[in-house]
């Protein structure tokens, strides 16, 4: 069973901001309800009063949790239906404690009534109207509606008025502002998306302007030997032809070998450009990595496995965590990488099988293990023949 710490670790930043600024909004309507509560303005032997307050707050923070760009995608395919009954039960509440208030001759003199449509008008204004694209208009309309209902009550109206439309005001630049964070969030995580992109792309044409300045000027001697025998054939000067062909066939040999050596370089990665890089993305994805011991502690024919190591192990701490820090210890006898964030251990493709192959080439071990209670995941390898 999946603890709460591990829950919240598999959250990405976006959801995990996301929840935050829906908690708070929801937060904020019960705190208002409980303020109206306790300063006795809702005439706490009503019973009217609390129930309004109550079904005004459920309903506002039931609109909160199903609204599109605070729910998670699941919430929101399915409670569309849920969201706009209960928009329809904060709208028709406040609408009917205001046509009383304003409509009935005898003007009720109950507090409760008229703070009960100013709760309403604020938190139509937080859960709905932040989210509609005429929001301002009709929150100053919702906001004089409140302010002449409540004058019932009131000795000054155009105090109730100001002090209406300031409250909604700022009800409705709460909600514009967390949708602003929201975006801005949404935002940075493209951006993040689009860096890794772009590094990836960067990497695919850098190896193509090497490969085409490594081949390329090899298969330019090939082509033009290769006329040269032909004319050579053609006019009867065979041993001269044979022996362009023998030339051809020496630059075709070193041109496949450079090739080759090419692609090894790219493969073949270097222990201290793995450890600079594996920094840099950790750092991009939002975790520190610590280093402990240095890269010239690590014997010189085992680096390249050491690499692969901190290649490997780096991924699958940006792939299957949500990492905050990392320690990677390089030592004589073996080597850790550990993180944070580990809600699971990696799976069947986190690329350890394939790993603990080359690992077993180089006769090194590789042992893993996951702490649940603490989300910390750890790779430990040995070097045996040290």
């Amino acid at each position: 069973m999946m603890t709460w710490r591990a829950w919240w670790d598999q959250l990405s930043h976006h959801a995990r901001f996301r929840l935050y600024t829906r908690v708070t909004l929801q937060v904020s309507i019960i705190a208002i309800a409980a303020a109206i509560l306790i300063g006795g303005w809702a005439e706490l032997h009503r019973l009217s009063a609390g129930i309004g307050l109550a079904v005004a707050s459920f309903a506002g923070c039931v609109v909160l949790e199903t609204q599109p760009l605070l729910a998670s995608q699941e919430r929101r395919a399915r409670s569309t239906g849920l969201r706009w009954g209960c928009v329809a039960v904060l709208v028709t509440t406040w609408a009917a404690v205001a046509i009383v208030l304003l409509t009935d001759p005898e003007g009720p003199t109950l507090a409760s009534s008229g703070m009960l449509v100013i709760f309403g008008a604020m938190v139509i204004t937080l859960v709905a109207l932040a989210f509609h694209p005429y929001a301002w208009s009709t929150t100053l309309g919702v906001a004089l509606v409140s302010a002449a209902a409540f004058s019932r009550v009131s000795d000054n109206l155009i105090l109730t008025a100001v002090s209406l439309v300031a409250a909604t005001s700022f009800m409705l630049l709460t909600g514009r502002l967390s949708l602003w964070a929201l975006d801005l969030m949404s935002s940075l995580e493209r951006t993040k998306d689009l860096e890794a992109q772009l590094a990836a792309a960067e990497q695919r044409l850098r190896f193509g302007r090497d490969l085409h300045d490594v081949v390329g000027r090899g298969f330019s001697a090939i082509t033009v030997k290769s006329e040269l025998a032909a004319t050579l054939s053609r006019a009867g000067a065979t041993d001269q032809a044979t022996a362009e062909m023998e030339e051809v066939k020496a630059l075709a040999a070193s041109s496949l070998e450079e090739m080759r050596g090419l692609v090894r370089g790219y493969r073949a990665p270097s222990l201290a450009q793995e450890v600079d890089g594996a920094k840099s993305l950790l750092l991009a994805a939002g975790c520190e990595l610590q280093l402990q011991g240095s890269t010239d502690a690590v014997p010189p024919d085992l680096h390249q496995v050491a690499a692969w190591v901190v290649r490997e192990g780096t991924t699958n701490i940006v792939k299957h965590s949500r990492a905050t820090a990392a320690t990677l210890t390089l030592g004589p006898a073996g080597m850790a990488l550990s993180n944070d964030g580990a809600w699971q251990p990696p799976g069947e493709h986190s690329g350890l099988s394939g790993l603990s192959e080359r690992l077993a080439e180089a006769d090194a071990a590789l042992t893993t293990s996951h702490n649940p209670s603490t989300s910390t995941f750890s790779l430990e390898i040995h070097w045996k023949r040290t």
